[in-house]
């Protein structure tokens, strides 16, 4: 795995000085649960990164529940939290796959998602405290590389020219629009096909072996670039990084769903594509 680490592998790198530990748990709907499990028991050394008021940037009429973050500013908050150039960054919980996503953004390749997050490490019988790490702050210089983003203007381009393979990582049962618990519109981006993003996953939350993520991507991947979209732009990283797994690159619609409709003008379908 390229992309995730098993936690024995991050045990072996536990109290190192080249290793930041990155906890990013969260809900979507209690916003401090993240905080308080963090306060409760998290990996030793581990920093906590809020996926509201860190990992997303103030809402707007556009830009969907969790826009994107300034980017100087999430740069100088990981200064605060000590990232330096010779850090792996190990990231678990919710918002983990985001924060690689993030840190890519500032020009920073070396971040990966714990695999199977805090339940398999201590599943593994690893160790978890309540100490709050005596971080080190350095200087974060971004390079704001957003080569991975897509907004909006780009995705009615590409819906209109059904030149992009899009892939809706929610639930079916959103995608479909029978039922939308969240956003104040129901239904999917006209052409988006629906592979959850939980299908590259065991029940365990382990990314599941390469071979049995080509079978879920096969009957869809074609020549076409590749944009992947969820409610608001936070679990279809976990999509991107599965795909670079078996060596396939996707961007992301980072807005998703609750950005597309905020535009009254945005199609919408609902049901399965014919």
């Amino acid at each position: 795995m390229q992309w995730f680490m098993s936690p024995h592998d991050l045990a072996k790198r536990l109290y190192s000085s080249d290793t930041l530990i990155a906890d990013c748990r969260g809900d979507l709907v209690d916003r401090t649960l993240g905080l308080r499990q963090y306060l409760d028991n998290h990996i030793p050394c581990a920093v906590f990164l809020d996926g509201e008021d860190v990992l997303s940037g103030p809402k707007g009429t556009h830009g969907g529940r969790h826009p994107l973050p300034d980017l100087a500013q999430f740069a100088q908050v990981m200064g605060t939290n000590g990232l330096s150039p010779e850090m792996t960054v190990v990231a678990y919980g919710f918002y983990a796959a985001r924060l690689v996503v993030l840190l890519e953004m500032i020009g920073y390749r070396k971040a990966v998602v714990l695999d199977g997050h805090l339940d398999e490490w201590l599943a593994a019988g690893l160790p978890v405290n309540r100490k709050l790490p005596n971080c080190q702050p350095t200087r974060v210089v971004p390079q704001n590389d957003t080569t991975i983003i897509v907004d909006y203007a780009e995705m009615r381009r590409r819906v209109a020219a059904r030149d992009a393979l899009i892939i809706d990582v929610r639930a079916p049962e959103r995608y479909r629009g029978d039922v939308e618990p969240i956003d104040p519109v129901a239904g999917h981006i006209p052409g988006a096909v629906n592979v959850p993003w939980e299908r590259n996953f065991d029940a365990a939350k382990r990314l599941l072996p390469a071979e049995e993520i080509e079978k879920i991507y096969a009957p869809y991947l074609d020549k076409r670039p590749i944009i992947v979209y969820c409610g608001s732009g936070v679990t279809s990283c976990y999509t991107v990084l599965a795909l670079r797994e078996i060596g396939v690159n996707a961007r992301l619609y980072a807005g998703s769903w609750s950005d597309w409709i905020s535009y009254s003008d945005a199609p919408i379908v609902r049901g399965e594509e014919t």
